[in-house]
């Protein structure tokens, strides 16, 4: 018979093997960037591929906030897993670029929506396991930036010839076709509760059960416990409710008592989250503007010298801080994250204005952006983790606050993008050093 320990241990590898899988594409798309541009000889648009994998994250992590939080959880993994596969499997196979930006736009959709898919799931397991799930997509950011780096070395000492690259991201894009698999086999069959029913129609289900066992117990002289006459209470209330609703009302006022308690349960959460998820949109809007800024701090003939090269050793170099950092909330635990938001403000205005006027040093960066990677990866895990271990935040709703905590990361990567796309475009369109 499984222990709590066995459980324990295979939802700590269920939820790391799902934040793995889940912003694998993400990271490598983002980290190949510019050799996706060359591929098209679009060097001039990697900001827009940038943009492209977080363009449809709002309208994905909405839907699944607002439409299909009734949804199965099966179901949307499923799902989630067939829109992963056909944007590395477009990407593997774009001939056109804009081809390769809509499978760009697939990858992205896939890593919102299976975002908010498994930290909603994971509101229903132990608090701690957020740990296991942020492990996962630091990792994934580490395994992304270092095929990056392997692909990107052997291009130049093969020359940087243009097929060779375009070869090597179709291979880098197809090795990831077979992580699908583990994906749902990590829902399906690593993870498990151990003797609580999954969902509210098995929960019902067995009320019912309940209900049946009992009318048989009473005609026999029997008492019913406390446990069971709350689950025939819980079955028939909610049957009688259902009942009123249908005959009593017009579809309509149905409509309108459905959504209004909907409406006000999630004004409650944004209020009761609002601090966190600020801070979470700022220090991800801070990351975003270092990470693309970060292709340009330096001349362009700096970039290309040393395998790996500087921006793709800088990438490294964050995504290896973030999985240091998404690692450690069980063991460090912090509250707060307003001092660490602040001083990723202060990073990031540092390389914005480096931009402009190159005085750091390249000695200086890559270890300058482990700095920013240990920030934002302690503000992501201990945000998710006050989430579900404060007693504030009521586990009934949990599912929701995490939904909408989510989509605060996505308003701050957009905002970014927004900003340099506006900066590049003004006050630092004379720069045409770097990537952009």
């Amino acid at each position: 018979m499984a222990t709590a320990d066995t459980y324990s241990r295979r939802n700590w590898v269920g939820f790391f093997i799902l934040g793995l899988i889940t912003f694998l594409p993400y990271t490598v798309v983002n980290c190949a960037s510019r050799d996706i541009a060359k591929n098209f000889d679009k060097e001039n648009l990697i900001g827009t591929i940038f943009g492209a994998n977080i363009s449809a994250s709002i309208i994905m992590k909405l839907l699944n906030t607002f439409v299909l939080l009734r949804v199965p959880y099966g179901i949307r993994f499923f799902i989630n897993g067939i829109i992963m596969g056909l944007g590395v499997c477009g990407l593997a196979y774009a001939s056109k670029f804009a081809f390769a930006l809509s499978s760009v736009v697939f990858v992205g959709a896939s890593a919102a929506f299976g975002e908010n898919i498994a930290l909603g799931y994971l509101s229903r397991y132990d608090s701690r396991l957020v740990n296991a799930w942020s492990s996962g997509t630091g990792f994934a950011g580490l395994v992304g930036s270092g095929l990056y780096v392997i692909f990107g070395c052997a291009a130049i000492l093969k020359g940087k010839e243009k097929n060779l690259i375009h070869t090597l991201d179709k291979y880098a894009f197809l090795s990831m076709v077979p992580a699908i698999a583990l994906y749902w086999v990590a829902y399906l069959y690593i993870i498990q509760q151990a003797g609580n029913p999954r969902t509210l129609r098995e929960y019902q289900a067995s009320a019912t059960e309940n209900h049946s066992a009992i009318n048989g117990r009473v005609k026999q002289g029997h008492r019913p416990s406390l446990d069971t006459t709350n689950a025939i209470l819980y079955h028939q209330c909610d049957s009688e409710t259902s009942s009123t609703t249908t005959t009593d009302t017009s579809f309509l006022e149905s409509w309108h008592e459905q959504i209004r308690p909907t409406v006000r349960r999630t004004f409650i959460c944004l209020k009761k989250i609002l601090w966190l998820a600020v801070n979470l949109c700022l220090c991800t809007f801070c990351e975003y503007m270092i990470r693309i800024s970060s292709s340009r701090v330096r001349n362009i003939k700096e970039y290309d010298k040393t395998c790996p090269e500087l921006y793709a050793s800088m990438q490294l170099c964050y995504q290896a801080a973030m999985f240091s950092s998404r690692s450690s909330a069980q063991i460090l635990p912090i509250r707060k994250i307003g001092i660490l938001t602040f001083i990723q403000v202060v990073n990031m205005l540092v390389w914005v204005i480096d931009i402009k006027y190159k005085y750091l040093p390249v000695s200086v960066l890559p270890a300058y952006m482990i700095v920013v990677g240990l920030l934002g990866g302690a503000v992501y895990v201990n945000v998710f983790y006050m989430l579900m271990h404060d007693p504030k935040y009521p586990r009934e709703d949990r599912d929701l606050c995490t939904n909408i905590a989510a989509i605060f990361i996505t308003m701050g990567i957009s905002f970014s993008c927004i900003t340099l796309t506006a900066l590049f475009n003004s006050v630092l369109k004379e720069e045409k050093s770097g990537l952009f």
